[in-house]
């Protein structure tokens, strides 16, 4: 047990230096407590009398991060793996005067393991032939309860006299509950909802899951979760559903973009997205790194059933920037009558939606053909040795250029484009059939934008103004389209213990979220938009309201905020989120859809400590703005207890969050003689760049997001200050709104340059737009 944990120790302080983002630690995946009981030693090692979850969260909490974040996953029942999912059956596990729901026995078991009570198979629910003698089953077969409603289980299904029958001590273990664990703050479940043909891995079917719809035993397995983390005092906690139906062709059992479809119904009808929408993420299996629904992302296109619709491009960002040269883009489009229906598909790439200097391709799916429309968008453009071409891209001609594949109702296709200039453009899609003679782009045309931060920087704990300008892409004079707009002013992008608003357009209020763990509605108090006078508060901020609260102009919709930061409880360094949810009528559909701009990095905001903590970063110059190549001075203090000590590391961080993958990622290293080197992380984010940097030289060194200049960078220290200036010049790919952070790190002397006699970590500065 000691070189586990001192294995888990040493990922979390290298994951603390490296300055990356810890979401959660899944200490065992898919963890079966209800079966497999000698998983119990990851929570508590029965054969040392270690608690090893409290172990891990100390280790945790020792480098700086949330000790909640140690989790166990756990693999779902598959809903229809029940003879009637529809039909509420209860779990043998759950606390006293609640009933988990039978769909989630692993859920279930690990949760009372967790609380000190009794785990495993109760034994007069489950005898050992139940289970089978195939090695390679899932383990579900004979599952208690749910499977049937006769015999033995009878009498623990009747709820009359269900209470005779939970933790039963007999056979079952229960683990102590060590006083300094605190609760794990995710949950984490991994569930494929599909109507089966078998819950059996191991027999040989022609398919897993059928083609049928399967919306309503998707809504019975979310009402079931909202029912376990209400019953069980868990509505604060984040829910991922770390693998879940893949909006991609079948990968794996037999799941298609029409289960994803079927999925994302059934979530929407749920008491789970009511309730705590915004609190649920989706993952979808083996393709973490895939465009699927993750919320706040729009759920729209997954779930509209009307023909013909455009469903997702990818990659497909609000704000994409794309540079010259080759790239791939895989379409998705779905006919619920048959995707034979489909007669074209048009996409485009362009900065807004219109056919004119733009690069638009239409794909005709009956023949395998493609046209590229000329730069008026009134004719196609003539093949010339094999290429289609207008100023703006190119594409290859002829038959099956655009690689085309289906499953179920939907239509893949895979576009090759060579794009002729850097410059940033937004891809847009839509389909049509022979019902339909005119439809809108989409489906990103009509995502609502978070426009602009005003100030887009600040310092001050006092009652401070800040304006959010929201826009909608599409206006419509008849339909007021903004629904909830949110605000979430933490160091991070986390709701917990954070300044978090929330907007609800229909009834005019702002609701600010609670304390949590304090209150498991999460969102409580709330002021009514344009009434002065009024306030609501938490422990780390105080809203107070105003006659103009609200402004709506058009298709924009400014929110003015009077917020005051607490101290010393908020006293940090701070990132304004924000996103913007709206209802927008659907042509295709002739309703409405809904759509969601997505969590957008803002700008910051310093709240300053009664006594600071040193060393820090003192300022950053420019705190915000726009470019494509600036300057960037940060000036790092040590105090008067520390001159002795000397300034060895210091480092600027330009991305969204603290992940050094994909970032404008520069480090300073300093030498024994004074002296120094600049460095830039790779694209990965695994190592500095072989090339180095002489501040104040002709030395250059770049990656995919920025160039690193020696002119015009220096290095300088006076008394306890150390200013480090950095000329960058970001690539047309690394367009879009950006954080600074920075960290720095002293030593004893020039001579001993490796020992940490004090560090600062990762914290946000400033923001900048790269165009």
């Amino acid at each position: 047990m000691a070189k586990f944990l001192n294995m888990m120790d040493k990922v979390f302080e290298i994951t603390a230096a490296k300055g990356l983002q810890l979401g959660d630690v899944d200490l065992m995946n898919e963890m079966s407590l209800y079966y497999v009981t000698v998983q119990g030693r990851f929570i508590y090692d029965n054969t040392t009398n270690v608690d090893v979850l409290k172990e891990v969260q100390d280790r945790l909490a020792n480098r700086g991060f949330a000790r909640g974040l140690a989790i166990f996953s756990n693999q779902m029942m598959r809903p229809s793996v029940v003879t009637n999912p529809l039909t509420y059956c209860a779990s043998p596990y759950g606390a006293w005067g609640n009933e988990d729901p039978g769909q989630l026995p692993q859920l279930s078991a690990q949760g009372a393991a967790l609380a000190g009570n009794r785990f495993g198979v109760p034994p007069f629910l489950l005898l050992p032939s139940d289970r089978g003698t195939d090695p390679n089953s899932d383990g579900t077969a004979g599952l208690p309860s749910c499977l049937d409603t006769t015999g033995r289980n009878f009498f623990c299904n009747n709820p009359a006299t269900r209470e005779a029958c939970r933790f039963d001590g007999a056979g079952m273990p229960q683990m102590p509950v060590h006083p300094a664990r605190v609760a794990t703050t995710v949950i984490n479940i991994h569930s494929h909802n599909c109507k089966q043909v078998n819950h059996n891995y191991s027999n040989s079917t022609p398919s897993e899951c059928t083609y049928e719809d399967s919306t309503q035993i998707s809504k019975a397995l979310y009402n079931a979760v909202n029912k376990y983390v209400v019953d069980n005092g868990r509505s604060s906690n984040l829910i991922v559903f770390g693998e879940t139906n893949a909006n991609q062709a079948s990968i794996a059992d037999w799941i298609s973009p029409a289960h994803a479809r079927w999925n994302v119904l059934g979530f929407l009808q749920s008491n789970l997205y009511l309730s705590r929408g915004a609190q649920v993420s989706m993952r979808p299996w083996q393709y973490p790194f895939k465009t699927n629904y993750q919320v706040p992302h729009s759920l729209a296109p997954y779930a509209t059933a009307g023909p013909p619709t455009a469903v997702s491009i990818e990659p497909a960002h609000q704000t994409y920037v794309e540079a010259a040269g080759d790239r791939s883009f895989t379409a998705i489009v779905t006919h619920a009558g048959s995707p034979s229906l489909v007669t074209r598909v048009e996409i485009l790439f362009n900065r807004e939606a219109v056919e004119t200097n733009g690069c638009w391709i239409r794909y005709y799916p009956a023949t395998g053909t493609h046209e590229l429309m000329n730069d008026a968008g009134v004719a196609p453009v003539t093949a010339s040795g094999g290429i289609l071409k207008n100023s703006e891209c190119s594409i290859a001609s002829g038959v099956n250029a655009i690689a085309k594949s289906v499953v179920g109702p939907d239509t893949f296709l895979t576009i090759p484009v060579r794009f002729h200039a850097a410059q940033a453009r937004l891809s847009w899609l839509r389909a049509f059939d022979n019902s339909v003679s005119e439809v809108r782009w989409g489906p990103q045309s009509r995502r609502p934008i978070v426009s602009v931060l005003s100030p887009a920087a600040g310092s001050s704990g006092a009652a401070s103004p800040l304006s959010l300008v929201f826009k909608h892409p599409v206006s419509n004079p008849d339909l007021d389209t903004f629904t909830t707009l949110n605000v979430l002013v933490n160091n991070a992008l986390d709701g917990n213990v954070a300044c978090y608003l929330a907007y609800d357009r229909p009834t005019n209020q702002v609701f600010l979220a609670s304390d949590v763990p304090a209150d498991p509605n999460f969102f409580t108090g709330a002021v009514v938009a344009g009434v002065p006078g009024m306030s609501v508060e938490n422990s780390q901020c105080r809203l107070n309201s105003s006659a103009n609260d609200i402004v709506k102009t058009g298709s924009s919709l400014t929110w003015n905020m009077n917020l005051t930061f607490k101290q010393p409880a908020f006293a940090k360094d701070l990132v304004v989120h924000a996103a913007a949810r709206d209802v927008d009528r659907d042509p295709i559909g002739g309703g409405f859809a809904f759509n969601n701009s997505g969590w957008q990095w803002m700008g910051t905001w310093r709240v300053p400590q009664s006594t600071p903590a040193y060393p820090r970063a003192a300022s950053i110059s420019p705190a915000a703005g726009t470019g494509a190549s600036q300057p960037f001075t940060v000036t790092f203090e040590k105090s008067a207890a520390q001159t002795s000590n000397v300034f060895s590391l210091a480092y600027l961080l330009i991305r969204r969050d603290v992940n050094g993958a994909g970032a404008c990622y520069v480090g300073y290293a300093r030498s024994s003689d004074g002296e120094g080197l600049l460095y830039l992380m790779d694209d990965a984010g695994s190592n500095w760049a072989a090339a180095t940097v002489r501040p104040a030289t002709s030395d250059t060194v770049e990656n995919t997001q920025c160039r690193l200049s020696g002119l015009g960078s220096s290095v300088s220290f006076v008394g306890n200050l150390m200013t480090m200036v950095l000329n960058l010049t970001f690539k047309p790919e690394f367009g879009g709104r950006h954080i600074l952070y920075t960290a720095v790190r002293i030593s004893p002397s020039l001579a001993d340059l490796g020992t940490d006699s004090g560090t600062e970590v990762w914290g946000p500065r400033a923001s900048w737009t790269v165009p």
